[in-house]
């Protein structure tokens, strides 16, 4: 094992379910915030391009859904443990509030905080800068 060579970079991450917008939360389908039907369909077509089973897309999508609203909140103490260099990436539109992301920003020991402007959840993983923060913070050994 080798602890000091761990690095994490969490994109769009809550620790608490408290660390979502409300429209969220309440599953508000008209938000802002929430996929377009056109990138629904979108992870849709990419999924039966590569999936085992192409026909499961519904059930995988309900199976992520169960997930994201059964996390178990993270304890402060939890979070100031860990000790590995941590990116937090998120958009300023996002699924997560900004508030939230500074607090485990401030919770993490060795944390920095990218927000990213005039992005929404589904599309921080499409930005180009993203590539090159990663790469600078994952620097080659």
């Amino acid at each position: 094992m080798h602890p000091k060579r761990v690095r994490l970079v969490l994109a769009s991450t809550h620790f608490r379910q408290d660390g979502f917008h409300s429209e969220f939360i309440a599953g508000d389908q008209t938000s802002a915030r929430m996929p377009t039907q056109q990138e629904f369909q979108s992870w849709q077509e990419s999924y039966q391009r590569i999936a085992p089973n192409p026909d499961h897309f519904g059930s995988v999508a309900e199976k992520l859904s169960v997930i994201v609203n059964s996390f178990s909140d993270w304890t402060p103490d939890r979070l100031r443990a860990i000790t590995a260099p941590t990116l937090i990436v998120l958009g300023d539109n996002d699924f997560v509030r900004i508030e939230h992301a500074v607090e485990l920003h401030e919770l993490l020991p060795d944390a920095r905080l990218a927000v990213l402007p005039g992005t929404r959840h589904t599309e921080v993983m499409h930005r180009p800068e993203l590539r090159s923060m990663v790469a600078e913070f994952l620097p080659v050994q």
